[in-house]
């Protein structure tokens, strides 16, 4: 927290196990953009070992928590296609997957028009989403159905591959990922109602299934809350508890994120022959 400069943030990570992502900056010329990409490299070499090294299934579900990436990366593109920004300024933004994305990226960065690229996803996750957001996109003028829907695909993918259920243990990572899904849908259930004015009806069609505490009819009542006190009591516990002490909105979020980041490092004490201690070990990285 001390440091105040980029360089200065990069002359520090040097000394630790991200150095290796770091050491082409030249000195001087760290930028945040710059040093941000090295070390999500650094992230998506691990879920490249992770993956290489777990059976078929537990496999799979680590691929399918990459496509958040993914979805982030088509925002990208889309924005690019939608400014009608060059393939040259658009692909300094993305993501490096390579070859863990599952998008067309060269063919995305020469699209010229929205509804032809949605068309070059065919496949890919992303795609069906799209497709049926392109009304919407059409009739508004506007990116966000297309963002949302690429955002709802990528975990929406994560909760049909753990309702499935066969094939590995997935209890642990179901447990996980569950409250990871509640964490999504009230982040964005505050974003939507209480940010963006969003009606309640808005705000529920903008969530996902696949939590563990927080089911359709508990996310309307959450969305039908006239202020903070009424949606914190709303909650089932442990929420409640976690989010008892938010003064406004906006702490919902960081509150939220710092209770799950220590049930994530709650299961490197656990046994660790299962997918558990991988996910929580991307997740927090």
């Amino acid at each position: 927290m001390r440091l105040k400069k980029c360089d200065e943030v990069v002359r520090y990570l040097r000394g630790t196990d991200y150095g290796g992502r770091l050491k082409d900056i030249p000195v001087g010329q760290g930028r945040t953009t710059t040093v941000v990409l090295s070390l999500y490299d650094a992230l998506f070499s691990d879920y490249g070992t992770v993956m290489k090294s777990l059976p078929g299934r537990a496999s799979q579900l680590i691929e399918r928590l990459l496509l958040r990436f993914d979805a982030e990366n088509l925002k990208t593109l889309l924005r690019g296609i939608w400014h009608g920004l060059s393939p040259s300024e658009v692909r300094p933004l993305l993501y490096r997957l390579d070859g863990l994305s599952q998008l067309p990226v060269e063919k995305l960065l020469e699209a010229r028009e929205v509804n032809g690229a949605v068309e070059l996803l065919t496949s890919t996750a992303f795609h069906t989403p799209l497709k049926q957001a392109l009304g919407q996109f059409n009739r508004q003028k506007r990116l966000f159905p297309l963002e949302i829907a690429a955002d709802m695909a990528a975990v929406e993918h994560v909760a049909a591959f753990l309702r499935e259920g066969r094939g590995f243990d997935g209890k642990r990572a179901r447990h996980l990922l569950g409250r990871w899904i509640d964490g999504i849908n009230l982040c964005w259930m505050v974003r939507f109602r209480h940010f963006y004015g969003f009606s309640p009806e808005e705000a529920i069609h903008y969530t996902v299934s696949g939590g563990v505490r927080l089911d359709v009819p508990r996310l309307g009542t959450l969305a039908r809350a006239r202020d903070l006190p009424e949606f914190v009591n709303a909650l089932p516990s442990p929420y409640g508890e976690v989010l008892r002490n938010a003064a406004d909105w906006h702490q919902i979020t960081p509150l939220f994120q710092w209770w799950l980041v220590a049930r994530l490092h709650a299961s490197f004490l656990e046994n660790p022959f299962q997918v558990g201690l991988q996910i929580s070990y991307l997740l927090l990285k």
